[in-house]
């Protein structure tokens, strides 16, 4: 058996000064080259990635954990996330790290279990449904409102609270305004993609956009829901629990129509900054009677 792998040392000693001295890491995943623990102190719980030095491709997942720690930096200023979801990043001797908050959220699949068994059709259940789905598009709302596509929307990138919210995490795909080279290509491909099809899909010159990610969320809200398809039931090793549960409120208008616009409103249509709003409660999956 293998050593379980530790974080990088240089992170821990730095976040140890916002979550307080660790009293339990836990390994989250260690896969394609990069790696993610949780850090559990007294004061908060993050999310840690980092590279594996010891991949083939070590140099371009250190890059690609740059990029991502760059997208929520401009996501963040676009007002496209919460400004506490990116808690720190920084370098190592194998390369860099990101570090962001915790969500203790379930992933997609296991989380609309209900939806797939015999009750999963009742009128209780349905408002519970609603709410992550109405939930999950305001999340991509926002970036759509700011020019941004996620790019890299799947089950596995998504968590569902207690309360019934939906959290989006995994930005590192994201396509913004102004972005130069892709690290590794321009956006996420489906799993079920044939190798022939991706190949012509990256050597095409555009670059994925807002009106790319409706089909994407309706094709990874359809395998949880049903319990069909040929990637339905993702591994939980694949999954890294991040975000904030908090995050994003509930705007006070409707979200921008890119499904039918193809692009986000401009930027005087912008819905008002989410600074300035407020979470709406959402009840958690209804209990059988």
């Amino acid at each position: 058996m293998g050593t379980t792998p530790a974080p990088p040392g240089e992170a821990v000693a730095l976040l140890t000064g916002q979550t307080g001295e660790p009293t339990a890491i836990q390994v989250l995943s260690d896969r394609r080259g990069s790696r993610a623990w949780k850090l559990q102190g007294p004061k908060r719980a993050v999310a840690l990635k980092a590279n594996n030095p010891d991949g083939d491709n070590a140099r371009d997942k250190a890059a690609e954990m740059a990029q991502e720690d760059d997208h929520l930096r401009r996501l963040t200023a676009a007002d496209a996330l919460s400004p506490d979801y990116r808690v720190s990043a920084g370098t190592w001797d194998g390369g860099r790290w990101l570090a962001v908050n915790w969500i203790d959220g379930a992933p997609l699949w296991r989380a609309l279990a209900l939806a797939r068994g015999p009750e999963g059709d009742r009128a209780s259940v349905r408002p519970w449904l609603a709410g992550i789905a109405r939930t999950w598009t305001e999340h991509l709302a926002l970036m759509y409102a700011a020019g941004w596509a996620h790019a890299d929307v799947q089950p596995t990138n998504t968590l569902v609270t207690h309360d019934g919210h939906a959290a989006v995490i995994d930005y590192a795909l994201g396509c913004g305004p102004g972005d130069g080279r892709r690290v590794p290509y321009r956006g996420a491909l489906t799993h079920t993609t044939a190798p022939e099809l991706a190949t012509q899909v990256l050597d095409t010159p555009p670059t994925p956009t807002s009106r790319h990610n409706p089909p994407a969320t309706s094709g990874a809200w359809a395998p949880p829901c049903s319990g069909a398809g040929p990637d339905s039931a993702p591994s939980p090793t694949t999954t890294t629990s991040t975000g904030r549960r908090s995050w994003p409120p509930s705007p006070r208008a409707p979200p921008p129509r890119c499904a039918t616009s193809g692009r986000g409103p401009s930027p005087r249509s912008r819905t008002p900054s989410p600074r300035a709003w407020h979470p709406t409660p959402q009840p958690g999956p209804p209990r059988r009677s």
